[in-house]
């Protein structure tokens, strides 16, 4: 057996995603909680994908676990399969978060790996990183927001709380008065390095948002009695 495993070890046998044979040491296994999932391959880098093993090899437990412990094919981590993504497209927005989100109820470690990642896009139409201090859309809707200098998430899957507890937890922030008075609004104001029309909007946004968001300022209740 042990010659026999050595042997498999050094040969082309393996067939690759790109219909190749090659050795064990060239091809990669995914990890298990996203083999199965076929939309991974439309969001996966070109070169990445020729280097995965066919996908009826992968969606097999049995012929994976025995590729990764007795052949010796390396098997990615799910740092390094996000690593290989491609990225959202304006056109793949919805596509790839519903793949994320899927992926995410297999692998909870997976926002960790996300979490820098520029993939989520604002109501400005940029780009940026969950961590990077943005906020959720209003319940009510994102209106209740314009005019407010706030980073608010174009949010790719609506009415899923699943998407928004993925969301928060990966440090995108419910709009409260709290988190958006102490998080943007009065660094905004206290910043020089910003033009006066910024800081004039942040100033607005400071009296606007609690009564736009249905809240109030701690104190209000009894100042108003």
């Amino acid at each position: 057996r042990r010659a026999c495993l050595a042997q498999l070890a050094i040969a082309p046998w393996l067939f690759r995603s790109d219909q190749k044979l090659c050795k064990p040491s060239s091809a990669a296994l995914l990890p298990r909680s996203v083999a199965g999932q076929a939309a991974l391959h439309e969001h996966l880098d070109g070169k990445a994908r020729r280097l995965l093993l066919a996908p009826e090899i992968q969606e097999s437990d049995e012929a994976a676990r025995l590729l990764a412990t007795l052949i010796g094919v390396p098997q990615w981590e799910i740092s390094a399969v996000v690593e290989q993504l491609k990225g959202p497209t304006k056109e793949s927005y919805q596509k790839f978060w519903r793949f994320l989100l899927n992926w995410s109820e297999l692998a909870p470690d997976l926002s960790k790996a996300v979490v820098s990642k520029a993939w989520l896009r604002r109501v400005d139409n940029t780009w940026a990183a969950p961590e990077s201090g943005l906020y959720l859309p209003p319940r009510k809707g994102v209106a209740l927001l314009e005019g407010i200098p706030v980073p608010v998430v174009d949010m790719p899957i609506r009415n899923d709380l699943r998407f928004r507890i993925l969301l928060e937890v990966m440090g995108v922030k419910d709009p409260n008065w709290r988190e958006l008075a102490l998080g943007t609004l009065i660094p905004l104001l206290k910043d020089e390095k910003q033009d006066m029309a910024t800081r004039a909007n942040a100033l607005k946004g400071l009296i606007a948002a609690p009564t736009r968001l249905g809240l109030r300022r701690k104190g209000a209740s009894a100042q108003s009695g």
